[in-house]
């Protein structure tokens, strides 16, 4: 799966989905859902975020997503 470069947290994704959050106090990268005006809870995989309803209140955070619309 080719990614898109990281982008910082000032751009904001364009399409509702689930993108890949670098957490700095963690030591890999976490899954989050992207609904289209906040991000929600973290997550290990694309699949539970893709669920994920809680808001989450960590902002600051580089992301990246799918280069190409699966």
């Amino acid at each position: 799966m080719k990614l898109t470069p990281w982008f910082d947290e000032r751009i904001i994704p364009t399409r509702v989905g689930v993108y890949q959050r670098e957490y700095r106090s963690e030591p890999e990268i976490r899954y989050c859902l992207w609904d289209g005006r906040r991000w929600m809870f973290p997550r290990l995989n694309a699949r539970d975020a893709a669920f994920e309803r809680q808001v989450s209140n960590v902002i600051g955070l580089r992301w990246r997503g799918r280069a190409k619309k699966p």
